[in-house]
C-alpha cells in the first residue's frame, strides 16, 4: 500500500560533495578527447589519436613528438639546475669549512 502513495516534492535537495568532485572529474578525463593537446585542434570523428603521457592526446604524430621533444628539454634543463646547484652547494660548504 506504500508503494502506491506518491513521494512529495521536498524543500531541500541534497547533493554529495564527493559525487559532485567525480562528476566534475569524470567530464575533465573524458574532454582531453576533444581536442588535440599541442595545437588545439578539434579532433574529427573516427580519427586516429595519438597519446602520449596522463591523458594527453594528439591529432598526428607530429604534434605528439613535438610535445615529448619540449617534456625532453625541460627535464635536461632541470637535470642541469638541479646538477648546478648541487655544485655551488658543495663549492659554499667547502669555502665555509662545512666538509
Amino acid at each position: 500500500m506504500a508503494e502506491n502513495r506518491r513521494q512529495k516534492p521536498g524543500i531541500f535537495t541534497l547533493s554529495s560533495p564527493l559525487q559532485e568532485s567525480v562528476d566534475r572529474r569524470s567530464e575533465e578525463i573524458c574532454g582531453f578527447l576533444e581536442n588535440c593537446s599541442f595545437c588545439s585542434k578539434e579532433f574529427p570523428k573516427n580519427s586516429d589519436i595519438f597519446m602520449y603521457s596522463y591523458l594527453q592526446a594528439f591529432c598526428s604524430r607530429e604534434c605528439r613528438q613535438k610535445q615529448i621533444d619540449i617534456d625532453s628539454n625541460l627535464e635536461t634543463l632541470r637535470i642541469k639546475q638541479v646538477n648546478s646547484s648541487t655544485k655551488q652547494i658543495y663549492t659554499n660548504l667547502v669555502k665555509n669549512g662545512g666538509f
